[in-house]
């Protein structure tokens, strides 16, 4: 409005481009929080706030030197109150003159910095955050912005309602939703009811994948909102206007109505429509927006088809058709742990016996349109398609569906399978982006092709009885035809169709014994002469079709003599001259290595076929072809061995031309870049028992590595992880080269890198363990401050803002230290105990980062477990009186202890840690261990016997699940597969299918917004190895024991080993000093031959040996 929004007096009004700015100063003085460059300072004397942002940011739109001075200016004064409204008035006050171009510069800095500091990630940078008063001022005016911007303004504005409504709804703003609803009530224009709309759909939005026990606020909005909205598209349908570009406008806002009702119930149905009379007047809607007539003014393009406003309404209607009955439609669907589970069942009743058949007549309708020569975009044929197949499964729509399947296969299914002109005019004036929509899997879920396969398999699957001989008797029509008159380019392109369904059917067709006699003769017939076609189509679609047959007809070997003569031509046509046929040849060489169709053939023809893939990763970064190259490795490992240097040199220089080469939305280069990266470890792996190779390997993987350690190649991280993880573990020995990448690792985790620390943990464990003298020499630089200082940052500096579970590998490499450098990082240990108890404050009880973080302090402890106590007394003696340090050490010890005697959540490698340091303990000389501990070893070795009884426990249930799980694997390969599973009859409605389906879904929908998976229980590393190993936990807990008994006669009466005396009484119960006793025994002969094992491998160290024996036969009283 012009007459301004009520901005705060201490923002400066400024309705006009002023010279003399001394009539609109504030009320009180503008101050910034921050300091200003001088140049920034110099402006702000002579002009006001609104002015000089006004000035500055006008600068930035220009080409020459002052647009970074200006950039520096602005990011000084995002730092200071009130820039954020000041931006906020230069984009939407109309009040202010304001080029339209500047206001959405404007709108888009606004929007940088709600998104950055409206709920800052960071907590410790305050500079960051939105001020309150700021913050008030923007939730004050926002909605109205909204409604008077210009479109390109809105959207910056509606993504800062976003970020906004995130954070601060309802709690912080309860007065939005009211004043939406009061926007839609008075109707004052179609401005404000589209920018009403279009604040109401980004607050629905927000709650669109909300857990069920987060959704409460948007069934607040639905119930408050829907009855406006309704109103509103029930009047915008009933009006006829009088021009397409009305009727455009009209559609605009239908669209949005209907993105609102989208949002709210793709998930999961709000309460509001579960209720039949609500959900009755919207279905009513939604029928007469379905089968309302398109305006006049159509457009013929099929690109500017799909985006026009009157179909887009359309797509949205059936997308709503198709998840109310895929998600909410199925009567028999079983609604554990959802909300109002009993309307649910009601809901599905009442859809399936009023709407389902009213909405398949819809999608039916709209399907006849191309076949009568009329134009449908593609994603609304996809969803009616989408529709059809989920009727399929259902008695009454099937029952519909029936009497009209002839008409269907042929007319509607059939002609989307084939060829066409399109295609052809596609893969000639761009045979690349043909490759990329043909093999693009995001393609599929728009594709109306893929939807037509679906529902053609889902007929002759389910429906078998009626379907599956009339698809296969019109295919078989359709082959003799094109035989007929072989130049007919038509009967080419249904020929095309007919492969492409006969391959898509290829392992029922093997089932069925009618048909799988003739299979070997149809493809002899019909698809190995189009290898050699002059069409490239036909030549391709050989290609894929003996692809598709590969995973059935051919499979481990099956019909290999047949199949020689069609994998020779199927290798030529990868030299194809055209690209589309080459990548499919590589796609079905693919299918024949995946599925053993033709070993010995693949081996015969190794070096060719390798070239053969190297020169089309040249001409095209496709992800299939580069999986063809890693399944070729990962099958004939050995036999690639000899090409091992040259593939992974092929590799590394393909992936950094995909790299260099891609743009920022190039998702198909990026995905072609990270299989580059999963052939290079899987070709890495093929040749690890050979470890010579990987010192070849090096020189053309360190380029890669040092590429890919920068923040720009965050996409490629992981699987730059994986390489240098294979370098440091099979290499035989850790190169210099390759221990210059650790520091470039340290700079990464402690700018950009610190989430990927369960991936990092690998590597950096490899230079640990296998270069520990290298890794703690210093020549390398101080390995062992970036590794410590690498935990930190990701357990104490970035803690707030990533979860539990991925800090798990920076506590594991903590542990890693202390396994492997014992005695060597004394200095080090205050450090690092620092680092685990500020951790282990914050960490929730029972969670498995708790019991990794107590791991570490085990691991100290068996290190030395003198100087660990005495560090952790130094850290607690800063933080609390001198007088209560031992109280709350004495404390932090019983939780310890109680944590592995209580926690269910423990892994075998975590209770025998433990029991090393209660032994350590134990073992301490009584006049340098602390009082608490001299005065209980009766207490220690009473949980040390729980530790090694649960550490037993443990092993037995392990080794009785692996067993159980072995025999469940062989039941299942077992199992022999009916061939006629899951073909429904008409009186079968499928439910089952869809009940798993519904089961996940809404497991899915409780999944979404962010719950900590740290309660996960920790799994057994089976290929991680440290020298804790090669400790016996039960020898170390009877030598600990033995040394304790020697050094205190009292410790004998007070653990029940002998009488009790004057000065000491049995202090623990008679069942664990009974059990103690046993294991004492039992120990003598586990402690002497773990002794004559030792003498055995170090004679050097006999008299040494000899010295420390355990005489427990002197210790502990017989029996008797």
């Amino acid at each position: 409005p012009s007459g301004g929004w009520g901005w705060p007096s201490t923002i400066s009004i400024c309705s006009q481009r002023v010279a003399d700015t001394s009539a609109h100063l504030p009320v009180r003085a503008w101050r910034p929080r921050s300091s200003l460059p001088t140049g920034a300072a110099k402006h702000s004397a002579l002009m006001d706030p609104l002015q000089l942002v006004h000035e500055t940011l006008k600068s930035t739109l220009r080409a020459d030197h002052q647009r970074q001075a200006a950039e520096e200016v602005l990011k000084h004064l995002e730092r200071t109150t009130g820039h954020v409204v000041q931006l906020f008035r230069l984009a939407a006050d109309t009040s202010v003159e304001v080029d339209p171009a500047l206001r959405q510069a404007a709108a888009i800095r606004m929007k940088n910095i709600v998104q950055r500091g409206w709920q800052p990630k960071d907590s410790n940078n305050s500079s960051l955050a939105v001020c309150e008063s700021d913050k008030n001022t923007v939730r004050e005016n926002l909605l109205e912005a909204i409604v008077v911007s210009h479109p390109l303004v809105r959207a910056q504005l509606a993504l800062c309602l976003k970020t906004i409504a995130q954070c601060d709804y309802p709690t912080n703003w309860p007065t939005l939703l009211p004043a939406i609803c009061t926007k839609l009530q008075q109707r004052a224009s179609e401005q404000h009811v589209y920018g009403a709309l279009c604040a109401l759909r980004v607050l629905a939005k927000s709650y669109e994948y909300r857990r069920d026990d987060l959704r409460m606020p948007l069934n607040q909005i639905v119930e408050a909102s829907f009855p406006l909205v309704l109103h509103l598209l029930q009047g915008l349908v009933s009006l006829e206007p009088p021009s397409t570009a009305e009727a455009i406008s009209l559609a605009d806002v239908t669209l949005l109505g209907l993105k609102i009702f989208w949002s709210s119930m793709q998930m999961l149905l709000p309460p509001h429509l579960l209720e039949a009379d609500r959900f009755t007047a919207w279905m009513d809607l939604l029928l007469r927006l379905a089968a309302q007539s398109l305006p006049q003014g159509q457009p013929t393009e099929m690109e500017v088809v799909m985006k026009w406003p009157p179909w887009k309404v359309k797509k949205r209607v059936f997308q709503i058709f198709h998840r109310l009955l895929q998600r909410y439609g199925n009567p028999s669907a079983k609604h554990r742990n959802v909300p109002n589970s009993e309307q649910l069942v009601l809901f599905a009743r009442n859809f399936q016996t009023t709407y389902a058949t009213q909405c398949l007549h819809a999608c039916l309708s709209l399907l006849q349109l191309r076949p009568s020569g009329q134009t449908c975009p593609d994603r609304v044929i996809t969803l009616c398609l989408n529709y059809v197949e989920e009727s399929i499964k259902f008695k009454q729509t099937y029952g519909m569906i029936k009497p009209l399947l002839q008409r269907i296969v042929h007319q509607i299914l059939f002609p989307l399978l084939c060829f066409n002109k399109r295609d052809h005019q596609l893969w000639q004036e761009d045979a690349t982006e043909y490759v990329r929509k043909e093999f693009d899997v995001m393609e599929d879920f728009y594709s109306p092709r893929t939807a037509a396969i679906n529902v053609t398999l889902a007929l002759t699957r389910s429906r078998a009885k009626d379907c599956l001989h009339m698809a296969i008797s019109f295919c078989a029509e359709v082959l003799q035809e094109s035989q007929v008159d072989p130049t007919n380019l038509d009967r080419l392109y249904r020929k095309d169709g007919a492969l492409h369904a006969l391959g898509n059917m290829h392992e029922l067709l093997y089932k069925k014994a009618q048909y799988r006699p003739s299979l070997e003769q149809m493809l002899l017939t019909f698809v190995q002469p189009e290898l050699d076609s002059p069409h490239g189509f036909l030549r391709l679609r050989a290609c894929w079709t003996y692809g598709m047959f590969a995973q059935s007809l051919y499979s481990g070997g099956k019909n290999v003599a047949a199949l020689a003569v069609p994998f020779g031509k199927v290798l030529a046509t990868m030299r194809d001259p055209e690209l589309p046929v080459r990548v499919q040849a590589a796609l079905a060489i693919n299918h024949f290595v995946e599925f053993d169709c033709a070993n010995q053939l693949v081996l015969g023809v190794l070096p060719q076929l390798v070239q053969s893939l190297f020169g089309l990763m040249k001409d095209i970064g496709n992800d299939e072809v580069v999986h063809t190259l890693d399944n070729l490795i990962e099958k004939f490992g050995d036999s690639m061995a000899p090409y091992a240097i040259e593939v992974v040199k092929a590799l590394v220089g393909h992936f950094l031309r995909l790299f260099e080469d891609q743009e920022d939305d190039d998702d198909d280069s990026a995905l072609a870049a990270m299989g580059v990266m999963q052939a290079i470890s899987t070709m890495m792996q093929a040749v690890h028992n050979k470890p010579e190779m990987y010192v070849t390997m090096e020189e053309a993987l360190l380029p890669l590595l040092h590429r890919t350690m920068v923040a720009d190649a965050a996409d490629f991280f992981e699987d730059t992880l994986e390489v240098l993880s294979y370098l440091t573990y099979y290499s035989p020995s850790i190169s210099n080269p390759v221990f210059a990448l650790l520091p470039m690792l340290h700079q990464a985790v402690q700018e950009w890198a610190f989430e990927y620390s369960n991936n990092f943990v690998t590597p950096v464990d490899n230079y640990i363990s296998r270069a520990t003298d290298a890794f703690l020499s210093g020549q390398h630089g101080d390995c062992l401050h970036m590794v410590i200082s690498m935990c930190s940052t990701v357990l104490i500096n970035k803690h707030d803002v990533m979860p539990a579970y991925e800090a798990q590998g920076a506590v594991k490499l903590l542990s890693s230290l202390l396994h492997h450098c014992v005695g060597r990082i004394d200095e080090s240990l205050p450090e690092l105990l620092g680092i685990t108890l500020r951790r282990l404050a914050a960490a929730p009880q029972n969670s498995a980062l708790r019991t990794l973080l107590f791991d570490v302090f085990s691991s100290a402890l068996h290190y030395n477990a003198g100087l660990a106590l005495l560090v952790c007394q130094q850290i607690i003696s800063a933080q609390v009186e001198p007088i209560q340090v031992e109280g709350a050490l004495t404390t932090m010890l019983s939780s310890w202890l109680n944590h592995y005697l209580t926690c269910n959540k423990l892994r075998v490698a975590d209770l025998k840690v433990a029991i090393l340091a209660t032994s350590a303990l134990t073992e301490l000389q009584n006049s340098s261990a602390p009082p608490f501990i001299a005065k209980n070893k009766h207490e220690l070795v009473r949980k040390g016997l729980k530790l090694l009884m649960r550490l037993q426990e443990e092993r037995q249930r392990r080794a009785e699940l692996e067993n159980q799980e072995g025999q469940a694997a062989s039941a299942r390969a077992e199992a022999d597969e009916d061939e006629d599973a899951g073909e429904l009859d008409d009186e079968n409605d499928g439910s089952e299918d869809e009940s798993d389906a519904l089961k996940f879904l809404a497991s899915r929908a409780r999944g979404i917004g962010g719950d900590d998976f740290d309660d996960e229980p920790l799994e057994e590393e089976v290929l991680y190895s440290n020298p804790l190993e090669q400790i016996d936990e039960f020898v170390a807990f009877v030598k600990s024991c033995h040394s304790a008994l020697t050094e205190d006669p009292l410790l004998m009466p007070k653990l029940g080993l002998c009488p009790p005396t004057a000065q000491a009484q049995p202090l623990i119960p008679a069942d664990e000093s009974k059990l103690l006793h046993h294991f004492l025994l039992r120990g003598m002969t586990h402690v002497k031959a773990a002794q004559v094992d030792q003498q055995l491998q170090q004679p050097q160290q006999h008299h040494h040996s000899q010295h420390q024996q355990v005489h427990l036969a002197g210790v502990v009283p017989d029996p008797s």
